[in-house]
């Protein structure tokens, strides 16, 4: 009687268990039918004659077996004679097909536990399948929780359902943590859904703090108009935990959209520089000319001049006051680097007086090869670069793929040997040949760690 209790018990804590991580009545049933099932295989050798069935009513399960009723029985398994089936009825017949109602306290205990190792194994893939299915279809989306524990700089974070009911576990990993913000144990922690992935062990659900659509969530969440597509955003460019450019423009007649992102007083902007911990936000707008453009991805510098040097190359001259040089080169080139990235040109920063002396001439009358001496471009020091968009030559691609394999900045890949890149997921032969040429080609001057 042990073993019958025993297969009851397992299948009322499968039906708890799976209702508690939501999962439907029907893989719920399943899940019951397949334990039954493989515990009458474990004790007959063959589950071929078995069926279960539920009752409507109780939802609960009955383990059959199926005989065929025969004047001399040479299966046991799946024949009964027809003396013997004149006890369940009456009126049996040899050919016809019998349902015997199937004791599981005639299984044996290792019939029964095997048949729980398969169903505690089959539930734990049927919840990875479903948070998988929930969760992947958040990617890039922002979500909060808090932080319950720390491993090797990597933060784990307890994920709430949408309802409330269960909470799930996310992972931020040190990566994608801004270096200016600090973690406490039960911190409430927001981020976007960088990546969601199945492991041996589980559902990974990979978050981020330091991706450019993180800043897009916050504006989205904090803005209306960015919401509702009143103002869309073009680009973000970000150096996370220092300073962050986002380019935007309206799509209706008479919206500010810079004023529309400050909000009164400019409550909109600080709840956002207050969650990135006082990251530097510059809100820059949209233009289709290129000149007009770079000049306000500069921002805050008031740009007296922009020269197109070269459209086909996507080199540009800026001319700033002295007073305004540093500022619009910024700490360490920061503020022209992600000027660089947000416009996608190569923008170079001089004083009037510096250009004159290397050879730039502002007569509007000249042609663009005279407008900028390519010896004296040559010879002139270019900010240092840092992030793998900025390498020479390289394709949106190639960046994406570096990406994925969450390598963002030039001294991620110096700090792995050639071997190491050889094997990055995603580049191709040909695409590893010309990272490997332009890493060579880099300056001194670039750091190999972050």
């Amino acid at each position: 009687m042990e073993s019958i209790g025993m297969s009851i018990e397992i299948a009322d804590a499968i039906r708890d268990l799976a209702a508690e991580r939501e999962i439907s009545e029907e893989l719920i049933r399943k899940l019951i039918e397949n334990f039954l099932l493989v515990a009458y295989q474990n004790t007959y050798g063959s589950s071929d004659n078995a069926l279960v069935q539920f009752e409507e009513e109780e939802n609960s399960p009955t383990l059959y077996a199926r005989k065929e009723i025969v004047e001399e029985v040479n299966d046991s398994l799946a024949e009964i004679s027809l003396e013997e089936s004149l006890d369940y009825n009456a009126e049996a017949e040899v050919g016809d097909e019998l349902l015997i109602e199937v004791d599981p306290h005639e299984f044996s205990r290792s019939a029964i536990n095997s048949a729980k190792q398969m169903a505690v194994q089959s539930l734990r893939e049927i919840q990875k399948d479903v948070l998988f299915a929930e969760y992947s279809g958040k990617v890039g989306e922002l979500i909060w929780g808090e932080y319950v524990r720390e491993h090797e700089g990597d933060i784990y974070v307890s994920l709430p359902s949408s309802d409330g009911s269960r909470t799930t576990e996310g992972i931020l990993p040190q990566i994608f943590q801004s270096p200016s913000e600090e973690y406490r144990l039960h911190d409430r922690i927001k981020a976007i859904i960088y990546e969601v992935k199945k492991s041996v062990t589980g559902l990974q659900i990979v978050l981020s703090r330091t991706h450019s659509d993180f800043v897009r969530e916050l504006f989205r969440r904090e803005v209306a108009e960015i919401a509702d597509g009143t103002v869309e955003i073009f680009k973000i460019v970000r150096e996370p935990g220092y300073r962050t450019k986002i380019a935007i423009y309206s799509t209706r007649e008479g919206i500010d959209p810079i004023g529309t992102c400050v909000g009164v007083r400019g409550a909109r902007i600080q709840a956002i520089v207050k969650e990135l911990e006082g990251e530097r936000v510059d809100i820059i707008k949209y233009d289709n000319d290129p000149a007009t453009f770079i000049a306000q991805a500069l921002s805050p510098v008031q740009v007296s001049q922009v020269y197109i040097l070269d459209e086909g190359k996507k080199s540009a001259l800026a001319i700033v006051r002295d007073d305004q040089l540093s500022l619009a080169i910024g700490k360490m080139g920061l503020n022209v680097r992600l000027a660089n990235r947000l416009v996608d040109w190569i923008i170079n920063v001089r004083t009037r007086e510096q250009a004159s002396k290397e050879g730039i001439k502002f007569d509007s009358s000249q042609t663009l090869s005279e407008i900028f001496d390519e010896k004296q471009e040559a010879e002139a020091t270019p900010p240092p670069i840092t992030h793998v968009s900025e390498l020479p030559g390289i394709t949106a691609a190639m960046v994406l793929k570096l990406q994925d394999s969450r390598i963002e900045k030039i001294s991620d890949l110096l700090a792995l040997s050639v071997k190491e890149r050889a094997t990055l997921r995603g580049l191709t032969a040909e695409e590893i040949k010309q990272l490997e040429s332009m890493l060579s080609m880099l300056p001194a001057e670039v750091p190999s760690h972050g």
